[in-house]
């Protein structure tokens, strides 16, 4: 991903402010009932000056490239002043509507209307959300924060869109299902699609997006993004055939910037000989800089570009081709469709053996040996892959060898972060039905060749399960991965029985990448009531949770994780006392823990008291806070007590401490008796619903065995 930064970036936090934020009093309000949710929308004067979402794609259905990389992580809630900051050239936009649905269609076919195809939501819900000329800002519980937000709205979701919501299957949409720029309220159209960011979920960069909630938050925001004026679109088709290999399956990359993937690349993959071919959905380029598309054909070992031609179909639009180069540049006239075709012809060696490879999920070096059917010479090879979907031959190619039956045996790469398997074998375009035992017949009047497909199979997973108390019901999660190279699954877990541990289901993630991943629940609707996270486990230990939020990471040491959110429903919960509102304008709390034992060294029975300092160290109030502790041994709980609140009576210990405002520290204090001599760990960590920085802290005792007994008489 790129990555761009500013030396006026304090300037530009006071214009965003300035821009989208009125600091005037809201209307007095209490805090909301249920889920509430707040949709933005905004116009801005180009596609550049919106930021892009988590993932730069070709689902992207903006009619042109976007701005700066988004500067949320995985996992994070959309908030105002983020949003404020990046698009600092973008006004309020009042009068928007957006709609919700129960799922979602992509757009197929071409474009047939001046705004381009946007995806469009099914079954929608007659909710009316159309932004006013400003509307009170509430924070993550859905109280007033003293503040007013512009171009925005406020609803309470039904109960039909809570439950949708807690399964992660409430879409929402721009515009309506059939005027999703609302052409018809603002004629032209006068405004084009540029980004839509909801909820948790900012990863790709389409017109439709899921609502969500994570734990200890009922109140979120949807942000969508317009360019006034925006051109019209047209439609541009990259179209692959291939000859002189009935059967083949072939990967063909491209690159250019009609492609919104990093780098402008993208492929075309034929299938058993069959075209392949991708459509964008693009804007008239009039007197700008025209759509270019290259194929990398030198990349593909034994295949030439032997024709490359474009067709108008209202021949509006014109293009310049360059079989020599592969590259084709288009000026796109509006409305128009624009096909360009590239044929390739299979041009094999002379005689001999190819052996060619392809790799999937990764790049790495592969040995052949082909040694002849009954006992020979034994010939050797081997093969680099440099990008993943590109084919390579093997080094050397062709392998010179005589007519006759060839067994060939391929050796694997290792990896300490998963594994290989050789998933496909095609020889002369015909795929092999058996490749645990690879056998070749070479003809004595032509070349032979053969493309070995491995996949690499990452170790790493992550499993989740769900512990309700206090009543029952579903919840989704989103695990995202972080990095430049993210990736997003959902999951679905109902409960039927209070205290029952349910296994969530959904998106897989047994096969993933190792690195670092954040997992955000959302759990059922409220009701009448409400729901907090109790604490989390990941293979057995507590880890701090921030609006139902937390972060692992898989290592090669530790790839496979499971995690337990338990959520307890109160049906009666007491009223959080209001925060007191911070003089920074962009404040987070910042959760610190602090562990200190009563003694370093004990014996066994003995009681070790441990004193734990709960401060919230940053600029902004912390909500229902709780500190969990755990200790790592064999162990008895004897006392806990926290003047600030109340805790449980069990382990792990769980204290919720409430509201922490910030400069403010709360205490508890836990009695334990170790029952095991040598080192002993206990550690805490800390919970909020509220967005903040989360700690945690261990302290360490030395355990000594009992004495032992002395018996008269001897020294």
């Amino acid at each position: 991903m790129r990555h761009r930064c500013s030396s006026l970036f304090a300037l530009l936090v006071v214009s965003a402010v300035v821009a989208s934020f009125a600091v005037v009093p809201a209307a007095a309000a209490a805090p909301a009932k249920g889920l509430s949710l707040t949709v933005v929308a905004r116009e801005c004067p180009t596609y550049q000056d919106i930021s892009a979402n988590l993932l730069r794609n070709n689902l992207m259905e903006s009619l042109r490239d976007l701005g700066p990389d988004t500067t949320y992580g995985a996992g994070a809630l959309m908030d105002p002043q983020v949003e404020a900051t990046a698009q600092p050239n973008c006004s309020p936009l009042p009068n928007w509507t957006f709609t919700l649905g129960e799922d979602i269609k992509a757009p197929q076919g071409e474009s047939k209307e001046p705004w381009g195809a946007l995806s469009i939501v099914l079954r929608p819900f007659a909710t009316d959300l159309t932004t006013a000329a400003k509307t009170a800002l509430l924070d993550s519980a859905g109280r007033p924060t003293g503040q007013t937000i512009a171009g925005a709205t406020t609803v309470q979701l039904t109960n039909a869109e809570a439950k949708l919501a807690s399964r992660g299957s409430l879409w929402i949409q721009g515009g309506t299902p059939t005027d999703p720029v609302l052409a018809q309220r603002f004629p032209g159209p006068l405004y084009g699609f540029g980004a839509l960011r909801c909820a948790i979920d900012n990863v790709n960069g389409d017109n439709v997006e899921y609502v969500s909630y994570p734990a200890g938050v009922t109140h979120v925001f949807c942000f969508a993004y317009y360019v006034k004026p925006p051109p019209t679109s047209g439609t541009i088709v990259i179209r692959k055939e291939v000859d002189g290999l009935p059967g083949v399956s072939e990967s063909f990359p491209f690159d250019g910037n009609v492609s919104y993937e990093p780098g402008g690349v993208f492929s075309l993959d034929v299938e058993d000989g069959q075209p392949a071919e991708e459509r964008f959905f693009r804007g008239a380029t009039g007197s700008g800089e025209p759509w270019r598309v290259r194929e990398r054909e030198r990349e593909v070992p034994d295949w030439r570009l032997t024709e490359l031609n474009c067709t108008s179909r209202d021949g509006a639009s014109s293009f310049t081709t360059s079989v020599q180069s592969g590259e084709a540049q288009i000026t796109l006239a509006g409305g128009d469709l624009v096909t360009c075709t590239y044929l390739n012809r299979y041009a094999p060696p002379p005689r001999g053996l190819a052996l060619r490879k392809i790799t999937r999920g990764g790049i790495g070096s592969f040995g052949f040996e082909v040694t002849p059917v009954g006992g020979g010479e034994t010939s050797r090879a081997e093969a680099t892959t440099e990008e993943e979907e590109v084919a390579v031959d093997a080094d050397p190619s062709p392998l010179d060898l005589a007519p006759g039956r060839y067994d060939v045996i391929e050796t694997l790469p290792s990896s300490n972060r998963g594994r290989w398997e050789l998933t496909g074998v095609q020889c002369e375009g015909r795929q092999r039905q058996n490749i645990a035992r690879v056998e070749i017949e070479l003809p004595a009047d032509q070349a032979s060749v053969c493309t070995f497909t491995n996949t690499f199979i990452p170790r790493g997973s992550i499993t989740i399960s769900k512990v309700t108390y206090g009543a029952v019901g579903s919840s989704s999660f989103l695990v995202a991965r972080r990095g430049d190279d993210p990736a997003a699954y959902r999951q679905t877990a109902r409960t039927t029985e209070e205290g029952v541990a349910v296994r969530a289901v959904g998106d897989s993630t047994d096969e993933l990448e190792l690195g670092r991943y954040a997992i955000v629940d959302s759990p059922p609707p409220p009701g009448k009531g409400a729901w907090s996270l109790n604490f989390v486990q990941c293979d057995g230990r507590a880890v701090p949770f921030s609006q139902g939020r937390i972060e692992i990471e898989l290592t090669a040491a530790n790839p496979d994780q499971h995690c337990t959110f338990v959520n307890n429903f109160d049906r009666d919960p007491e009223p959080q006392p209001r925060p007191q509102r911070p003089s920074d304008p962009s404040p987070q709390a910042n959760l610190v823990v602090a562990k200190t034992p009563s003694s370093q060294v004990t014996t066994v029975g003995s009681v070790v008291a441990y004193r734990l300092q709960v401060s919230n160290q940053g600029g902004a109030p912390a909500a229902d806070v709780r500190v969990v502790d755990q200790p790592r041994g064999p162990v008895d709980l004897v006392s806990a007590e926290t003047p600030g609140g109340t805790c449980g009576d069990g382990l792990p210990l769980i204290c919720e401490l409430g509201m922490l405002e910030p400069g403010q520290s709360k205490s508890v204090t836990v009695r334990l008796r170790v029952l095991h001599p040598g080192r002993f760990s206990n550690f805490a960590v800390t919970g909020t619903a509220t967005k903040a920085g989360v700690g945690k802290a261990a302290a360490k005792v030395r355990v000594k065995g009992p004495p032992l007994p002395k018996f008269p008489g001897l020294g």
